[in-house]
């Protein structure tokens, strides 16, 4: 984090707005293209310096997609290669951004969080404004029945799942900024039981547990228990708690994912996978490196050769985690807890 002086500049300024409009507006999809994820945030990109490090870190990953693209036909490694550099380039400026641009922000996330909270309200009572929302933010207007079905809500997103983990990132990066706000984590926590997300919860859970170990907040646990409790015997939960049933019949967390009409933890699953093998698309990070660089051996190098490895600190191990088994990828403030360690390894001071 820099000396805010700097920030007596304009340009910074506009490049903490283009950070938090543009992660805000990340599914804004308005030509219904088939990809669903818009870093509009990279635009800022450019009005960064960079390390030779990083430059040269980036350049390897996207080589190396390159080269698979080539030899393989397999355009999907040169499409992972560029969303890591993409990331990366984030993770790296905005931790060299300073404490006024991070705290802009951060509002721009707060107030993001509240409107948003306002459209799952109004697509919780009236259900078929859903389809108002897809014609701008997806090309899955074929869902909505699906989600009609389980009385669950899409917000501003293609799917729960993807809102559920802008949301938890969102909170995470507002979290270590300013503390615990109980109004935001309660508003996040109505959007997450509206939402229904199986893996946002789980996102959640992390996250939350996360701060409250750092912070020694353990009267906030009981907020946990209560959330839970509530979660597994409201209405708003119902699909949690045939999640949790169904795994105990089905004997595969699995299988009884499949049976809720959600993949994503199949996803979690392939991230696994792919750090001792080469199958699917790599949906984390970790599993997109992996398979951009046809390896998990090459990709662990690349981690590496990023992160000052910190076994013993909780924040790092937390952040690694989410790294290594959450995406989507381009959900940058997902990552945040990262960035410490990130800019230690790449950059001298």
């Amino acid at each position: 984090m820099q000396s805010c002086k700097k920030c007596e500049n304009q340009s910074l300024t506009i490049r903490a707005l283009i950070f938090g409009i543009g992660t805000s507006l990340i599914f804004l999809n308005p030509k219904l293209s088939s990809n669903e994820i818009f870093p509009y945030y990279a635009l800022a990109l450019p009005l960064f310096n960079y390390s030779k490090r990083i430059i040269l870190i980036i350049f390897v990953i996207l080589l190396f997609g390159i080269i698979n693209q080539i030899i393989f036909n397999d355009s999907r490694s040169v499409i992972n290669a560029i969303q890591i550099a993409v990331l990366l380039a984030t993770l790296y400026a905005v931790q060299t951004m300073c404490i006024i641009e991070l705290r802009l922000i951060s509002k721009i996330f707060n107030i993001f969080i509240l409107m948003h909270l306002s459209i799952c309200i109004f697509q919780y009572i009236y259900p078929e404004s859903m389809n108002l929302s897809y014609w701008f933010f997806s090309s899955r207007e074929s869902q909505v029945e699906q989600l009609l079905l389980r009385s669950a809500v899409v917000g501003l997103g293609p799917e729960p799942a993807y809102v559920a983990s802008l949301l938890c990132g969102m909170l995470l990066f507002s979290i270590l900024l300013n503390g615990f706000n109980f109004l935001i984590i309660s508003m996040v926590v109505i959007q997450l039981f509206l939402l229904k997300s199986v893996v946002g919860y789980i996102l959640f859970f992390i996250i939350f547990n996360f701060f409250i170990l750092k912070f020694k907040k353990y009267k906030y646990l009981i907020i946990m228990v209560i959330i839970t409790l509530i979660s597994l015997f409201s209405g708003l939960m119902e699909r949690l708690s045939i999640y949790i049933s169904n795994v105990y019949t089905m004997g595969s967390i699995f299988s009884a994912e499949v049976s809720t009409g959600s993949t994503r933890l199949a996803n979690l699953r392939e991230s696994l996978e792919l750090i001792i093998s080469f199958p699917g698309i790599g949906f984390s990070p970790f599993g997109a490196i992996s398979y951009a660089m046809h390896g998990s051996i090459f990709a662990s190098i690349i981690i590496l050769a990023m992160f000052k490895i910190k076994i013993n600190a909780l924040e790092f191990m937390v952040g690694l985690a989410v790294f290594i088994f959450f995406g989507p990828i381009l959900i940058w403030p997902m990552y945040y807890l990262l960035t410490p360690y990130f800019l230690n390894s790449i950059s001298k001071k």
